[in-house]
C-alpha cells in the first residue's frame, strides 16, 4: 500500500498540485505548465518600481509574497515589446501562463481555485 501511494504521487502534475495548494494571505501563485522547448521570459513589477525580467521555467510554479497594500503587475511579450499583455495580479489567486492560439500570443489565465 505504501509503495503504491508514492508511485501515484510522482505522476501528479505541477498544475494539479498548485491548484490544491492553500494560498497564504497576500500571495500570488504563478503557474507555467507549458511544455515548450524554451523557458518563458516575463517581466514583473511591484507597485511603482521598475520592470524586472525573470525566467519562468517550463513545468514550474512560483509563489510571490506581497506586502499588505502592495500590488504586483506582470507583462508577457510574445515576440517584441509591441506584442505584450500586461495585467495587475490579484492576491490569493492562481495564474496560469498559456499560449493563446486564437490571438497568437502568450497570455495569462486567473483562477480563484
Amino acid at each position: 500500500m505504501f509503495k503504491f501511494i508514492i508511485i501515484v504521487l510522482t505522476f501528479v502534475s505541477i498544475e494539479l498540485l498548485a491548484q490544491h495548494t492553500i494560498l497564504p494571505e497576500d500571495t500570488i501563485l504563478l503557474i507555467n505548465n507549458e511544455n515548450y522547448s524554451k523557458n518563458l521570459r516575463i517581466s514583473l513589477r511591484f507597485d511603482n518600481e521598475n520592470w524586472k525580467e525573470i525566467i519562468l521555467e517550463k513545468k514550474s510554479t512560483q509563489l510571490f509574497d506581497l506586502k499588505k497594500n502592495e500590488a504586483l503587475y506582470i507583462k508577457i511579450c510574445t515576440s517584441s515589446e509591441n506584442d505584450c499583455v500586461e495585467y495587475k495580479l490579484n492576491k490569493l489567486r492562481r495564474y496560469k501562463v498559456y499560449y493563446n492560439f486564437d490571438k497568437n500570443r502568450w497570455d495569462l489565465f486567473g483562477s480563484n481555485k
